[in-house]
Order: C-alpha cells, then structure tokens, then sequence
C-alpha cells in the first residue's frame, strides 16, 4: 500500500469522498494556494518537494455545456495538467502510481448493452473529447497509471443531481427531468471505498460503477421515495432541453475487472438518511 498520497480536487464530490473515506494513512490535500495547478513549473516543485509514491487526481473541467465553447481551458485542463502530472510523477519516481479519473462520456451512448474497460471510445461531444484524449496521453506519459471511469455521481460533501432534487422538492418547484438518458448513478463513498482495490491491480483502464441502471428520471423519483415524498415529477425528452452538447444516451459502465460495487439504490439510501438533512 502506498505511504503517501497527494489527491488534487479535495473539495469536489469525488475528491471529498476519498479524503473522508478511502483510507489513506498519510494523505496531502493541498488547497488551490498550496498548488496552483495552472503553472506546470509549481506541479513539479511540489512533487519533488514531497516524493509521493500516489497521485489521485480528481480535478478537471467538467461543465459539459461550457466546453463547446470553452474548449481550449477543458483541454488544458483534462489532457494537458494531467500528462504533465502524469509524465513528471514518473521522471522523479517510476515506481509510483497515479490514480486519474475518467468519464463515461468518452463513448457515444449508442450501445444498450453497455460499455466495458476496451470498449473503443467515439466521444461525441468536446467534453467526452476531452477526457479521451486525456486518458491517452496519460497511459502514454506514465505505465504506472490507472485511468478509472465513472459515471452520474451522487453523494456528500457537495451539491449534487440527487441533492438539487431534493431541494426543489422542499421549495416547491416544478422538477422536469430526462427519462431517454440512462446510466448508473454511483455513489461516491463506494468509489472512495474501492480505490484500494483498484491498485492492487495491474495498471490499465477500470470502470468503477455502483450497480443497477436508471434513467435521471427514474434516480430523480427513486431519490424522492427514499427521502419520503410523493412530490410530483414530471418526464421530458433529451430533445426539449436546448443543451449545446450532445449527450449519450446509454451511460452504461460495465465492470469486468473489480468485484462488483453495491447497487446504487444502496448508496442513495445511505445518503439520503445520513446526509441529507430533513
């Protein structure tokens, strides 16, 4: 197991989950003044100040919308920080590992059946883009890399889809939601939970889903029944939603190579009655 672990993006939803609940011993999380991550030469004094032998990097651009426009910052930084982290954390130690995270957006959703790990990728938005070419150029810069997708997150530490659900329910709001996208909500704690795990393993490409497939309408509904309402809801169409970017229809993660995580609907009771406030 590693002795000291760096993890970028602490205060994001994933990066929370891990700080809290992972179970690294000796764990940096060091805030956007600690390390600026937008000056390559502060990434490498950093790392070689401290000699990690784990990165987990959690940080990215992730507005899928804004990135159609906005295509040069999301590749700055979900290829370009990420290589060099990659590439610099091999050149001072080639034994040590990074963990970087992934998206289920690098495939085109036209698979019903789902996705696995070597699945061939075909993004179909910048976003998806992105964090294909991110993935590759990681592999490419650092063998000693773990690219690890997720998918449609949900849990504490930071607002949320199964959240802002929840709050409009308690503010009256009308809730429209999707019921033609379909994936599988993974709770974070799960994934935090599970990363040990993963680098018990040989390097490569893992997809580290909870299990069990829902459309947002039916998470949205799911999450409304466990935190005891009958709030209306209503379902729409992807195409009467106006969104610049295209997104996949079938978000679909298959895990082939990890022991399988708890279904979703276990998660989001958990964090629905110890989280979220009544």
């Amino acid at each position: 197991m590693p002795t000291k672990v760096l993890l970028l993006g602490a205060t994001g939803l994933l990066g929370f989950a891990i700080k809290n609940f992972a179970g690294f011993e000796c764990l940096y999380s060091p805030t956007r003044k600690d390390l600026d991550l937008n000056y390559f030469r502060i990434i490498q004094e950093y790392l070689k100040l401290h000699n990690f032998d784990l990165i987990i990097n959690c940080t990215g651009y992730n507005v899928v919308d804004e990135a159609e426009s906005d295509y040069e910052n999301c590749y700055y930084l979900n290829c370009l920080v990420p290589e060099f982290i990659a590439k610099t954390l091999f050149e001072l130690n080639p034994k040590a590992k990074l963990i970087q995270f992934s998206s289920d957006y690098v495939f085109d959703g036209k698979n019903a059946n789902g996705y696995l790990e070597d699945s061939p990728k075909s993004p179909i938005s910048k976003y998806g883009l992105s964090k294909s070419i991110g993935e590759d150029l990681i592999l490419k810069a650092n063998p000693n890399s773990y690219i690890v997708r997720v998918s449609w997150l949900f849990g504490p530490g930071k607002s949320n889809f199964v959240d802002k659900i929840i709050t409009k329910h308690k503010n009256s709001d009308k809730i429209v939601i999707v019921d033609d996208q379909f994936g599988k909500p993974t709770y974070t704690l799960d994934i935090a939970k599970s990363l040990k795990n993963v680098i018990c393993n040989r390097p490569g490409i893992y997809h580290l889903p909870s299990e069990g497939v829902a459309s947002w309408y039916e998470l949205a509904k799911n999450a409304l029944l466990k935190y005891d309402s009958n709030s209306e809801i209503q379902s729409c169409k992807t195409e009467d939603l106006n969104s610049f970017a295209t997104r996949p229809k079938y978000s679909i993660l298959i895990n082939s190579k990890l022991p399988e995580s708890p279904s979703y609907e276990v998660g989001l009771t958990d964090y629905i009655t110890n989280y979220i406030q009544a």
